[in-house]
């Protein structure tokens, strides 16, 4: 449990300080990969959960590269 609870810390320490440093009042924050769900129902900072939204990225780049 403390290193779930240590990562549901750490994530809104970050989310705290980007809305701090760009002076934004609210901030999209996204949780990705297989573990992002537990740590996405811990706190609720975390806006939208996509487990493989890293893949679909490296999906996009490697279309767009396909044919060079």
């Amino acid at each position: 449990s403390g290193l779930v609870y240590g990562y549901i810390g750490h994530v809104e320490y970050i989310a705290k300080k980007a809305k701090e440093e760009l002076g934004v009042d609210k901030l999209a924050v996204v949780a990705t990969g297989g573990l992002g769900k537990i740590i996405q129902e811990g706190t609720d900072v975390i806006d939208y959960y996509d487990p493989l939204l890293t893949l679909k990225g490296l999906e996009m780049i490697y279309r767009k590269n396909k044919n060079r």
